[in-house]
C-alpha cells in the first residue's frame, strides 16, 4: 500500500501516511496530535445515503454505488473519507476498520489539504515510501480512461500493487471531477478470494459516480 494514499488497513497498527499527516505512534488509536493534524482537511463531508441498502457512499459531494454485497465499515478514519468491504461492520464506530482475512476494502478519500491541486497529490504519490513491498518494488503506475455516464471521460492516474507483493495488495485511482480530486483505493488481504474482480470495482466504482450537490 501506497504511505502517500490512506491508512486502508490494519489501522493505527504502526504505519506512517504522509498524504494524510498520520504519523507513526504504534498505538491502536490516534493521538489528539494526529487528529489535528488529520483535521487540516477541508472537503465537502461526507454522507451516506441511508443505513440500508442501497449503499451509496458520498465523498466531496460526489456519490458512489458499492458493489453489490458490500456495505460502509467506516468512516472518518481519515476524516471525510468513507471505506466500503465484503464484510460487517464493527459496531464500535470509535474503531479503525481492520481487514478480515481474506477479505478486502475500497476506500474513497477526498484530496488532503496541503496538497491543492491533483497533480501535486500525485506528485507526492509518486515520490512517496511504499509499505508491504518487498524492497526494490514499486507499485505499477498507468494512465486510465474511465468512461462516466454522467461525467464523461474520466483520466485518472492509477497505482496497483506488484504482482509479487505477498502479504497484501492494493489498486488506486486518483481522478478530478467538477474541480474535486478523489482517490479510490482498493485493497485486498494475502489470502482474499477473486483479487482480480475486487481490482476490477475501481472502476467500477469510478463509473459509478453522479453529483450529489443537486
Amino acid at each position: 500500500m501506497l504511505i502517500s494514499l490512506s491508512p486502508s488497513h490494519p489501522r493505527g497498527r504502526g504505519h506512517n501516511y504522509l498524504a494524510f499527516g498520520y504519523i507513526d505512534t504504534g498505538m491502536s488509536n490516534p493521538t489528539p496530535g494526529i487528529i489535528a493534524a488529520l483535521a487540516l482537511l477541508t472537503v465537502t463531508p461526507s454522507t451516506i445515503a441511508g443505513d440500508g441498502p442501497p449503499c451509496q457512499p458520498v465523498v466531496s459531494g460526489i456519490k458512489f454505488a458499492c458493489p453489490a454485497g458490500w456495505q460502509i465499515v467506516d468512516e472518518g478514519h481519515p476524516p471525510q473519507a468513507i471505506t466500503v468491504g465484503n464484510f460487517p461492520r464493527n459496531p464500535d464506530p470509535a474503531q479503525w476498520v481492520s481487514i478480515p482475512a481474506g477479505k478486502s476494502t475500497i476506500e474513497i478519500l477526498p484530496r488532503p489539504r496541503q496538497y491543492q491541486t491533483l497533480s501535486q497529490w500525485i506528485e507526492a504519490t509518486e515520490h512517496g515510501s511504499i509499505i508491504d513491498v518487498p524492497e526494490g518494488m514499486k507499485h505499477v503506475e498507468t494512465k486510465e480512461t474511465f468512461a462516466n455516464p454522467v461525467f464523461g471521460k474520466i483520466e485518472a492516474r492509477c497505482f496497483t500493487s506488484p504482482t509479487r507483493a505477498k502479504e497484501r495488495g492494493d489498486r488506486a485511482c486518483m481522478f478530478q471531477v467538477k474541480g474535486k480530486a478523489i482517490m479510490v483505493e482498493a485493497t485486498y488481504t494475502r489470502d482474499a478470494q477473486n483479487v482480480a474482480e475486487v481490482m476490477a470495482l475501481v472502476k467500477q466504482l469510478i463509473e459509478s459516480a453522479r453529483d450529489d450537490t443537486k
